[in-house]
């Protein structure tokens, strides 16, 4: 295992990670813990401005994300991952040209928790604070106590956090005690045209999206029967 703490990565370029990339087997299980910050760093050509990572598991606890740039993942990128744990984190100002301003999930399965973590003002085309993209079947991912603010993307619908199931299904999703407020557009969508499991919004608040909180693509198969959400804190949109 590899941990890092109370360290400053600033202004550094590569192709893959700009700050730290780890490429592994899966088999080793890597820390990012305490008041780290990665900041101006570019990913040139490839993902993870801030940070690349390959691994069985992932944690990252207390870190600011300003400023950093990548294809996919202008913030942090991870891929093939097991389990993902993040608490308490600043993503702030990352830009993707791509998927993922803040943050870029690919081909992960397992769990993935994201804790006290505030998205804001980071960019891309799609998913402007966070792009999940071939999420293996019964996995689950949590959102609790989060901020995902002000985000854009230049795809339409595609702002603040993006779930693209064209590689598989989800089997759940739960955002809870979220604010989702003023991503442009729209607050939280599903795209592609493969059926997303049970999303459950608990005492999420949507505010200030100019065309719909929730947005689920036009040719998706399924319906809305399996979202659960109070009425007071979410509505429902096809376009």
């Amino acid at each position: 295992s590899a941990t890092v703490l109370q360290c400053e990565f600033i202004t550094n370029l590569a192709m893959y990670g700009g700050g730290i990339a780890y490429l592994g087997d899966g088999s080793i299980v890597v820390h990012f813990v305490g008041s780290s910050t990665f900041s101006n760093n570019t990913a040139n050509g490839g993902n993870g401005g801030a940070i690349y990572g390959l691994a069985n598991a992932l944690s990252f606890y207390e870190n600011r994300f300003i400023g950093n740039s990548a294809v996919n993942g202008g913030g942090l990128s991870f891929t093939d991952v097991a389990r993902l744990y993040g608490t308490g984190n600043l993503v702030c100002d990352n830009r993707a040209s791509w998927d993922g301003g803040g943050l870029y999930m690919e081909n992960s399965g397992g769990s993935r928790t994201l804790y006290g973590t505030v998205f804001q003002e980071n960019s891309a085309t799609r998913g402007g604070a966070v792009f999940e993209s071939g999420v293996s079947v019964n996995s689950y991912t949590y959102y609790f106590y989060l901020d995902v603010l002000n985000n854009t993307s230049t795809d339409s619908y595609l702002d603040g956090m993006v779930t693209d199931t064209t590689l598989g299904t989800i089997a759940q999703q739960y955002p809870r005690y979220a604010i989702f407020y003023y991503n442009d557009e729209v607050g939280l969508a599903q795209t592609s045209s493969t059926e997303l499991g049970y999303q459950t919004y608990t005492e999420t608040l949507f505010y200030g999206h100019t065309k719909s909180s929730i947005y689920r693509a036009p040719d998706l198969i399924g319906s809305y029967s399996n979202v659960e959400a109070d009425p007071k804190y979410a509505s429902y949109k096809d376009d």
